[in-house]
Order: C-alpha cells, then sequence, then structure tokens
C-alpha cells in the first residue's frame, strides 16, 4: 500500500492547525518538506501523530478510517529546533526505497538542519544512517548509554520515540529547544 500526497489535502491541514504560524509560513515549510514528493510508502499500520502548538503542522494525512483523516508526519519548531515526527518507524527503515518515502526523508533532514550543516546523529536506525551516508550525507551512529550527551555535536538527531526513557525524551526535548548547551 502507498500513500498519494494531494495538494488538496494542505488546505484540510492548515485548517486544524495553532496560530503561530501563519497558513502561507506553515505551507512554505510543507512544501520544502514535500518537494518532489508524488507518494510514499504505508508500512505496517501507520499510527497517526499528532501536531499540537503554535508552530506544528501535518505533513501528510492518511485515512484513519473511511471518513477520518489523520496526520502520519508532522513537523514542528520548538526553541530553536526543529522536529519531523513520522508515524511508523519503518519510514526511516523498510520504506525509505519505497515510491517518494526516501526522498521526504532527505527533505525532512535538510529542513530539521535549518542553516545548521548536515551533520546528523542516527540512535538505532542502521538502514537510516546507511541511506543517508548513501546519499552523501555525514551521518553518524550514537551507540551507548549516553548517547543523548552526544547528540549535543550534531544538527540533526534520528531516534525511534517508542523505546526512549524518560530522560532521554527530557534529553531530547532540550537538544530541540537549544537548552542543551
Amino acid at each position: 500500500m502507498k500513500l498519494r500526497v494531494y495538494g488538496a489535502l494542505t488546505l484540510l491541514c492548515i485548517a486544524f492547525t495553532g496560530v503561530g504560524v501563519s497558513a502561507r509560513a506553515q505551507e512554505k515549510e510543507r512544501a520544502a518538506l514535500v518537494e518532489g514528493v508524488k507518494e510514499i510508502a504505508a508500512p505496517g499500520l501507520p499510527g497517526t501523530v499528532c501536531a499540537f502548538g503554535p508552530d506544528a503542522f501535518p505533513v501528510l494525512v492518511g485515512n484513519v478510517s473511511r471518513r477520518v483523516v489523520g496526520a502520519v508526519v508532522a513537523a514542528g519548531k520548538a526553541g530553536t529546533g526543529r522536529a519531523v515526527v513520522f508515524g511508523h518507524t519503518d519510514y526511516l527503515d523498510g520504506a525509505l526505497g519505497t515510491a517518494d518515502t526516501g526522498r521526504l526523508v532527505l527533505n525532512s533532514v535538510r529542513w530539521s538542519a535549518g542553516a545548521h550543516g548536515l551533520r546528523i546523529g542516527v540512535h538505532g536506525l542502521a538502514h537510516l544512517r546507511e541511506f543517508l551516508q548513501k546519499n552523501g550525507l555525514q551521518a553518524d551512529a550514537l551507540e551507548g548509554a549516553d548517547w543523548t550527551t552526544q547528540a549535543k555535536g550534531y544538527a540533526v538527531v534520528a531516534c525511534p520515540m517508542d523505546s526512549l526513557s524518560e530522560s532521554e525524551v527530557t534529553a531530547l526535548s532540550a537538544y530541540l529547544k537549544g537548552e542543551a548547551g
């Protein structure tokens, strides 16, 4: 199964987001994320993600049921950082070669880096690290008990969120907001 990217869905997405970022600014940010993306994989059972807060917005939506759509990829800004959240880990693993999924991931990494260099730390996603390296990006493994401390030297950190401890989530939140030093 694959998800198609439709411009018409953008209007639906913008209508349900916060007031901090204007609809025009959100569309510009979203356009950078989906540039060259026409269709992506729908791995397993992609979960929905919630885009909340004044600087958050849905990037892609898919059918949750016959009458309900939900965001499967969302993005936003927090402090000095940017984040892109995928509704299924397989977007960053086995689905990278399906349709334009890899392109979406590359766009997400570049957007997340913003004006910073493209030095990427990857925790627990070996296929993603290899994919990024094959596409000419500097991607290093973040390993060990102190991997969140190692992350401070990277413009982008990629990791699966489902297995993180509370202290790791706190450290990554501080990193994202620019409070990690």
